[in-house]
């Protein structure tokens, strides 16, 4: 389970993160990476922004087996056969 809070990604305590210039990473935590905010909800769905990022946006996409991977630089600098999907959020109590 993850949870947004003052705008980092967080699950079990330790943060979705990143450095510049990585083309993509699993979707799981990561605390040695630099970059770790911000992200936010909108419409119910899971938006990472940063100025490092491609238009200021990283992008979430989905392989075959079903992992997800979060994208930086472009689709095409991507994981082979990965398919840009929405991150919905769901409340939990």
């Amino acid at each position: 389970m993850f949870g947004v809070r003052s705008g980092q990604l967080l699950s079990g305590g330790q943060p979705v993160s990143t450095d510049p210039g990585v083309d993509f990473i699993p979707f799981a935590v990561n605390r040695a990476g630099s970059i770790t905010r911000t992200f936010t909800i909108i419409d119910g769905k899971l938006h990472w922004y940063n100025d490092l990022f491609l238009d200021g946006e990283a992008h979430f996409c989905q392989v075959n087996s079903g992992d997800v991977f979060i994208t930086f630089n472009g689709d095409e600098f991507g994981p082979i056969d990965c398919t840009r999907v929405d991150i919905v959020v769901y409340y939990g109590m």
